[in-house]
């Protein structure tokens, strides 16, 4: 069953906060296992509408990240060469089209996620909705100032804190970007162990590798 599209937008912190319990539960059970470095294969996803451009930030000016790519019907990017990452196949979330990336280094672990469908959904509709999802999964969650991801204004969603989460993963930090294309809508989302220097460097060089397709 396709769930409406914000509620489908609603779910990417849900999806990366079941990752990350997944990701420990395996790093648990078999420490130092490899990761695959071929690229994520495409999906066929698509959205629409554009508002509230006002408040966006200019363009990124962090180098692109030219590490493994990652390849959706949305778009390319590429993650930090500094890591190796995991890109498993894309799974079907309500209808959406949901690509995960993981790097695991001890206990800690960084997630990108992508997130993408085709129904028309403003960018306000959309932030709503991708607002909702990390308030129910993190203690602090708040839109930030929005900003420009190859050329297109983009929502920003930061958040920390996830609830219910001790130990290790009780400091985690969540980065979300969303954007509304022509035919379709997409949102970006990070997930690093803190709010630090290396997450941020992460963020920035992965948002500047990205080309709307």
């Amino acid at each position: 069953m396709r769930l409406s599209s914000a509620l489908a937008a609603a779910t990417l912190a849900l999806a990366l906060t079941a990752c990350a319990d997944s990701e420990q539960r395996t790093e648990d059970a078999a420490p130092g296992s490899e990761s695959p470095t071929s690229d994520a294969p495409a999906t066929p996803t698509d959205v629409g509408g554009s508002e509230r451009t006002s408040s966006a930030e200019p363009s990124i000016g962090a180098e692109p990240a030219d590490g493994q790519r990652v390849t959706t019907a949305a778009l390319t990017m590429q993650l930090p060469a500094e890591a190796t990452w995991e890109v498993p196949p894309p799974v079907d979330r309500g209808g959406a089209s949901l690509t995960q990336a993981a790097h695991i280094d001890g206990s800690d672990q960084w997630l990108v996620a992508v997130l993408e469908d085709e129904p028309a959904l403003s960018r306000e509709e959309l932030a709503a909705g991708s607002l909702r999802g990390a308030k129910a999964q993190y203690r602090r969650a708040k839109r930030g100032p929005e900003r420009t991801v190859d050329g297109e204004p983009a929502f920003v969603i930061e958040a920390q804190r996830p609830v219910g989460a001790t130990g290790v993963q009780a400091d985690d930090f969540y980065y979300e970007v969303g954007v509304a294309l022509t035919d379709r809508w997409v949102t970006v989302g990070f997930r690093s162990p803190e709010d630090g220097p290396t997450s941020r460097a992460w963020i920035e060089a992965t948002l500047a590798s990205i080309s709307w397709q």
